[in-house]
C-alpha cells in the first residue's frame, strides 16, 4: 500500500468491507475497487464477470510462481491411495477454490471415476489452514484438499489452529500423508479492473515489477520461496483452471 501511494500520488486505502471473491467482484464492477487479489480459482470468473485485468503474481527469484494441490489424509491412517477415499468423507475449502475444492472434485472425476456425492461425501472447513488442523485433530474427515504452499507454510510455521479455537496446537509434517499431487496451477494474482486509467496503471504495474519483499511485511512469505511478483499470462497461465471449471459445469449432467 505504501508503495502504490508513492508511486501513484494517490492516497491509497485498504477497503476491509470486501471479504470473499463474490463481494470483491461486486465492488470492481462499482469502481470502489481498483487494485485487489483473487485467489487461483476465483481468477476466471473476476475477469468475465467484473472485467478483472491479471498482472502479477508472489514469485521466487527466477520468477517461477506455480504451486500444486495435495490431497492429504493422517499418517499412519487406512488411506494410503485415492481409491481409498471411496464411502470416506472429504474436507473442501470452498466451492470457490481451486486447490481445496475444484481441482480435486476434477482429479478425483476424471482420474479415479469418483462422484462427489455419489462415492464420498464432502464438507466445508472454509480455510486451507482449518482443514489441515481438523484432518489431524478432528475426526470429522478422513481427507482433505489444499494447496500446496500453503500446507509448507503450516509444517514451517509447525503449528496450525481449529475454527473456534484460541490455542494453536502443533503440526509436524510426519502427521501427514500426501495421497495425491496435481499438475502446476498458477497462485493468487493481484490486478487491476480494465477500464483503470492507463496512467495509473501504468504506476501500478510499476510498483509490482519493482517490488521486493524484503526488507517489508511481505518479508515473512520468504519461508514459502517468493521474494517477488511475477508477470502473468491469462491466457496461457489459466488454461488448466478453465478447463476444470468447463469440466465442472457439466457435473450436474451426469447421472
Amino acid at each position: 500500500m505504501a508503495a502504490l501511494e508513492k508511486a501513484t500520488g494517490k492516497k491509497v486505502k485498504y477497503l476491509a468491507d470486501v471479504p470473499g471473491p463474490d463481494t470483491q467482484m461486486a465492488a470492481l464492477r462499482g469502481g470502489r475497487l481498483h487494485v485487489t487479489a483473487f485467489n487461483t480459482g476465483a481468477v476466471p470468473p473476476a475477469v468475465n464477470t467484473a472485467g478483472f485485468v491479471p498482472l502479477f503474481a508472489p514469485a521466487d527469484a527466477a520468477g517461477n510462481f506455480a504451486y500444486q494441490m495435495r490431497i492429504l489424509v493422517k499418517a499412519g491412517g487406512p488411506v494410503r491411495k485415492p481409491e481409498d477415499l471411496r464411502g470416506k468423507t472429504v474436507g473442501f475449502v470452498a466451492l470457490s477454490s481451486n486447490s481445496g475444492a475444484k481441482a480435486p472434485m476434477f482429479a478425483l472425476k476424471e482420474k479415479f471415476g469418483m462422484l462427489p456425492g455419489r462415492d464420498y461425501q464432502f464438507r466445508f472447513t472454509g480455510d486451507h489452514f482449518a482443514s489441515i488442523a481438523e484432518l489431524v485433530y478432528g475426526s470429522d474427515y478422513d481427507a482433505v484438499c489444499v494447496a500446496g504452499d500453503l500446507m509448507d507454510r503450516a509444517v514451517a510455521e509447525g503449528e496450525v489452529r481449529r475454527r473456534g479455537e484460541g490455542k494453536t496446537r502443533a503440526l509436524k509434517a510426519d502427521q501427514l500423508r500426501v495421497v495425491f499431487t496435481s499438475d502446476s496451477f498458477p497462485p493468487l494474482c493481484f490486478g487491476v479492473p480494465h477500464d483503470l486509467p492507463k496512467d495509473v496503471r501504468r504506476n501500478v504495474e510499476k510498483v509490482f515489477r519493482e517490488f521486493k519483499f524484503e526488507g517489508t511485511s511481505a518479508g515473512k512469505y520468504a519461508r514459502q520461496g517468493k521474494v517477488k511478483f511475477a508477470p502473468v499470462n491469462y491466457e496461457k497461465d489459466w488454461e488448466y483452471v478453465r478447463e476444470i471449471d468447463a469440466a465442472l459445469s457439466r457435473l450436474a449432467e451426469l447421472p
